[in-house]
């Protein structure tokens, strides 16, 4: 063990200025640097043992539980550490979450005896002189991590075959799952299952395949980690068989169609195609739950709620679809049921909940009321039944009811009279809301008020919304048809409104 560094003149001065040099400094550099320090490359000695033991701190942290270190480094190379996927109310196939994992260890050590202790007491004394990452390296410390891996193995092999003895694991596991959920804000994960115990035990068994990989399947390249499979496969290596888990951890992470269709080409496995489903089953959830949550205002099933953008969220539905279509998978007796029921849930939560639910709300709408949050949602259902119709999927989406369509109409017509230009955003995402209802608002060169409102907006200001464009457009158009036909009379209002365009440069400014 290294002597207790000895004292320097003004040492918390001094210290505290080494420490900013070293922070800025990543992992590698400061392992590196403690090591030429090790090596006596340090100018001043004196010093050397302060720095040393500050680059320990840094590089070791507050990292205190060595066994669990070094158990689930058997799973570094496919674990996921994202908040998306322990979401998924379908398991993706051979998959292992960082959560999941704590919570196997917790399950696996109450059952190993004081061997764990032993480990931890020597790993600690050890990090008082070298990095932890160092010492997980040694040969040593891999040793200790196949007894670990083999010892695990026998505890599931012990506890599966015994219903009470694998019900008792299973809820040793999820006890120490639950809270860990929590701090992630989930608070309606599926538990760990007997099956969930099959994949573990499978995981841990063909875990030395993917001892020597360079880096972590998700953060690799898909061609690399093709290549590692392909050449593990032609050299018969032991446990090649495991091999194919790094791509599939690859897909987990990725998440993405064109991923998962690359995969599918070189490995057309039903363990892909498994995962693939559980993909697109992971996307139809994800986009079900953020409509539930933000449209139809829905108690989150996580704090906090879903995020992003349900266009986005919705392309991705689609596109998981597209390609479970382009493989055939849909077809499968094997997928079938699941991928109806996670379409079916998904497309019901706006057919035959969010639909009914807008039309309320339309119908409740008054002269005073926003129509920002109303016409996001109906553009939304407008983009959504776009994309059904291409690909021949029936809708039960019933046409908006014309009393919705009239009473808008009204609304429009009671904002109007009312002349003010101020009004033309509400009017022009009125006249929006109409057009995406499937009943667009009648415009006529007679609408004298909306006229008279249009010229005085168009006289004071340069820039319009783009709803408020479109009923400009619509209105100018109107009016240059009427010109057009009535060659002899055309109203004032008409002329007048139509010469305020020209002058004001509306043209040039829309073709523009």
């Amino acid at each position: 063990m290294s002597p207790t560094p000895p004292p320097l003149p003004l040492a918390e001065e001094n210290l505290a200025r080494v420490r900013e040099v070293l922070e800025p400094l990543d992992r590698e550099q400061k392992a590196r640097l403690h090591q030429l320090i090790r090596d006596g490359h340090l100018d001043n000695p004196a010093l050397g043992p302060h720095v040393a033991s500050l680059l320990l701190e840094m590089l070791n942290g507050r990292r205190t539980e060595h066994a669990r270190r070094l158990w689930t480094g058997w799973f570094d190379p496919i674990l996921l550490r994202d908040d998306v996927s322990i979401r998924a109310e379908t398991r993706l196939p051979a998959s292992m979450h960082i959560i999941d994992a704590g919570a196997w260890w917790f399950a696996l050590s109450q059952h190993m005896g004081p061997g764990i202790d032993r480990i931890q007491r020597v790993i600690t004394r050890q990090s008082r002189e070298k990095p932890l990452d160092e010492i997980f390296a040694s040969p040593a410390a891999q040793r200790i991590a196949e007894d670990l891996r083999k010892e695990s193995l026998a505890i599931i092999a012990a506890v599966k075959p015994k219903a009470e003895a694998r019900a008792r694991f299973l809820a040793e596991a999820n006890l120490q799952r639950k809270p860990m959920l929590a701090a992630r804000g989930c608070r309606a994960t599926p538990p760990l299952t007997a099956a969930d115990l099959d994949t573990l035990e499978f995981l841990l068994t063909v875990a030395p395949a993917w001892r020597d990989l360079a880096k972590p399947a998700p953060a690799s390249d898909l061609d690399a980690l093709t290549d590692y499979v392909l050449t593990a496969a032609e050299e018969r290596r032991p446990g090649a068989e495991g091999a194919l888990l790094l791509v599939v951890a690859h897909l987990h992470a990725r998440r993405h169609p064109g991923t998962a269709m690359e995969v599918h080409h070189t490995f057309p496995q039903t363990l892909v195609r498994d995962c693939i489903v559980a993909h697109f089953q992971l996307a139809a959830q994800v986009a079900r739950e953020w409509i539930e949550e933000h449209y139809l205002s829905r108690t989150p099933t996580r704090t906090p709620p879903s995020s992003g953008d349900i266009e986005i969220l919705t392309e991705c539905v689609f596109a998981w679809y597209d390609a479970l279509h382009a493989l055939g998978i849909d077809e499968s007796d094997r997928h079938q049921a699941g991928i109806r029921d996670a379409f079916g849930r998904f497309i019901n939560a706006v057919e035959l909940e969010l639909v009914p639910a807008l039309g309320q709300r339309l119908m409740a709408m008054t002269r005073y009321s926003a129509p920002d949050p109303l016409l996001e949602r109906i553009r939304y259902v407008a983009s959504f039944k776009a994309r059904l119709k291409p690909r021949g999927i029936a809708t039960a989406i019933k046409p908006w009811q014309p009393a919705i369509a009239q009473h808008l109409a009204g609304l429009f017509r009671d904002l109007t009279a009312a002349g003010q230009p101020a009004d033309l955003p509400r009017l022009g995402k009125l006249a929006e809301l109409m057009d995406l209802i499937g009943h667009p608002l009648e415009v006529t060169a007679l609408d004298g008020a909306l006229i008279r409102l249009v010229e005085e907006a168009l006289a004071m200001r340069q820039r319009f919304s783009n709803e408020e464009s479109g009923l400009i457009d619509r209105l100018l158009t109107t009016a240059s048809d009427e010109r057009r036909r009535c060659r002899w009379w055309v109203s004032p209002e008409v002329m007048s409104l139509l010469k305020t365009a020209d002058r004001t440069g509306w043209y040039r400014r829309a073709g523009a």
